[in-house]
């Protein structure tokens, strides 16, 4: 976007206010990511302040998603950020917990109605999602750490807050 557009933007948000999207379903979105791209989404939602001060020793899941083709993968929320690494991350130690899903089951995750951490509790209590050694509850601290993030955050405009 150039810059002229960011000023015509930041003109409209001053003279109209915020405008809050129609839809904050991002379906089609997310059916076009990989995982890196996937779990890069959901790493930026992640209260790192806040996970860092709670959670001295790293979590370390370990992701396997059946689809077209079989894909593993690892993420560790450590020092409050959500790294992932495809395969298995030799530098993170052994995984607390291994999810099994599909594809469309973790695409369903992201972009449900009820939230990440809720769609997920869900997905386990409904068979969808398994996790062989019934160690949920490493999971769930991670994904407490989840923020919902605003699509209408204000770029010009000071939030309520701030006045």
């Amino acid at each position: 976007m150039s810059g002229r557009n960011f000023f015509l933007t930041g003109a409209d948000e001053l003279a109209n206010g915020i405008e809050r999207p129609a839809s904050q379903e991002a379906g089609d979105l997310v059916l076009s990511m990989s995982l890196e791209q996937y779990f890069s989404a959901l790493a930026r939602t992640v209260d790192g302040p806040t996970a860092a001060r709670e959670q001295r020793d790293p979590i370390v899941l370990q992701w396997l998603v059946s689809g077209a083709e079989e894909e593993t993968c690892t993420t560790t929320l450590r020092n409050g950020v959500l790294v992932y690494v495809p395969g298995k991350d030799r530098f993170a130690g052994t995984p607390q917990t291994v999810i099994k899903l599909s594809r469309e089951a973790l695409n369903g995750l992201m972009y449900g109605p009820t939230g990440f951490t809720n769609a997920f509790d869900a997905a386990v209590r409904d068979g969808v999602v398994q996790i062989p050694e019934g160690k949920q509850e490493y999971a769930d601290t991670v994904f407490g750490y989840l923020t919902a993030s605003d699509p209408s955050f204000p770029i010009i405009t000071p939030a309520e807050a701030d006045r």
